[in-house]
């Protein structure tokens, strides 16, 4: 990290933390931040964790199944790219399959054969041949156990998650970076905006809407400077123009020199206006609109999107096909941030902070509300094992015992052996008495 220190800023639980970056963003300072949560709050797969009207009817999936679900995705990802570019040398990193089999039932729906990428083969046709078709043939003596390894990832038991996989995307670094990270001239900064003015500094729920639809820039809030002698009234320096017909995006057409969207930075020329003060913009008349925004009081609050034209996605609902992952976004985010909120136990469960990579050395650590350090070392140090939990570790201990008596060098080793079983099989004949 150079020669910054960074602050890492703990309190109990997710929510405490999100009361925290609520209170930074009270204040006129924005630094480089990141906050850190859990699998489970960032997940946002629509088999584990779907978002928004995607959620409804959506059975709830137990915490612990989706940080097994995601390191079992992750993994088959990071093999499903690193095979296919071994084999067909075509695996593009800026655009890597937005779908496959594994992805789960709503992603993969409409693939009825494996998927195949388009590569820079004169042979069309060739470059479409299912990859594991193509090992096969390659190979003089047709290894069946490597055939038979890629086309099992191929199919649909294989788990990937298309999210994961778009984070190989350099454009997605470069929006992220846009997104969450204040420009230098702009972190020591108590002029610039007001108090919804973002500058970088996000929560949770932040990254989660960032993550399904990356192209979107939300809540930029914009805060009227002081008129020069050229203009009658505050202004919010934009210009903005529109197709005659009145249901074509409405386009920033200039930002002016010197504005409260230049100093704010993230509206750029040629974006278009999904909602205007949370009110869906995207098939409005012009003249209505900015009839609207000059009758607002500060801040204006402008989701605006970068490229494609809003009318054609669903802001609330749907996906993007470039979606990519919240949970390793934040982490990314983490390594060059000044300040890092997490509860307790990313700090102090080693175990956790070597995963999630914190380097609590040199770095300045505050444990908010700091009495309850103890409770949560405990629950660290602790864990909750049902009956099915207790009589598999009997029965694994009684197997080590019997194989292994009369031998062992560590006898004691069987005897303790021994008192784990009793006091297991205690435990389960006192929950039965009960």
């Amino acid at each position: 990290y150079g020669e910054k220190t960074k602050i890492i800023y703990c309190s109990r639980t997710h929510s405490q933390v999100a009361q925290m970056v609520s209170s930074l963003k009270k204040t006129p300072y924005r630094p480089r931040m990141a906050i850190i949560g859990s699998r489970d709050r960032l997940c946002i797969h629509k088999d584990l964790r779907p978002r928004g009207k995607t959620a409804e009817n959506h059975e709830q999936v137990r915490s612990s199944v989706i940080a097994s679900q995601c390191q079992t995705r992750v993994r088959n990802t990071d093999e499903y790219r690193q095979t296919r570019m071994k084999i067909n040398k075509n695996y593009d990193d800026d655009d890597p399959p937005s779908l496959h089999l594994g992805d789960g039932v709503d992603q993969g729906e409409d693939i009825k054969e494996p998927i195949s990428i388009k590569g820079n083969s004169d042979n069309e046709s060739d470059a479409n041949v299912d990859f594991s078709v193509k090992l096969k043939e390659a190979s003089p003596e047709h290894n069946d156990d490597s055939y038979n390894a890629t086309h099992r990832m191929e199919s649909a038991s294989f788990k990937t998650c298309p999210h994961y996989r778009q984070l190989t995307r350099t454009d997605l670094a470069q929006k992220s970076h846009s997104s969450f990270v204040p420009e230098s001239h702009q972190v020591d900064c108590c002029t610039i905006g007001g108090a919804e003015t973002k500058l970088g500094s996000h929560d949770i729920e932040d990254l989660c809407q960032f993550g399904t639809q990356p192209n979107i820039k939300r809540g930029i809030a914009l805060y009227r400077k002081k008129p020069s002698e050229s203009e009658a009234e505050p202004s919010f320096g934009l210009e903005l123009s529109q197709m005659k017909g009145g249901e074509t995006p409405i386009t920033v057409r200039k930002v002016n020199t010197g504005g409260a969207a230049q100093n704010e930075g993230s509206i750029k020329e040629g974006n278009t206006l999904v909602s205007v003060n949370k009110q869906d913009v995207r098939r409005a008349p012009v003249s209505k609109v900015v009839k609207k925004i000059k009758k607002i009081k500060d801040p204006l609050l402008i989701d605006a999107f970068n490229g494609v034209d809003p009318r054609t996605i669903n802001v609330d609902d749907d996906y993007s096909d470039e979606a990519a992952c919240p949970y390793y976004i934040s982490r990314a985010l983490a390594k060059s941030a000044d300040i890092v909120f997490c509860p307790y136990n990313y700090v102090l469960d080693p175990n956790i902070r070597a995963t999630t990579n914190i380097k609590i050395k040199d770095a300045v650590v505050v444990l908010d509300e700091a009495h309850n350090v103890e409770d949560s070392l405990r629950e660290i140090g602790s864990g909750k094992y049902g009956e099915i939990d207790l009589l598999n570790m009997t029965a694994f201990l009684s197997n080590i015992i019997g194989r292994y008596h009369g031998w062992c060098q560590k006898p004691v080793l069987c005897d303790c052996g021994r008192f784990i079983c009793q006091r297991c099989h205690g435990q389960i004949n006192e929950k039965k008495v009960k």
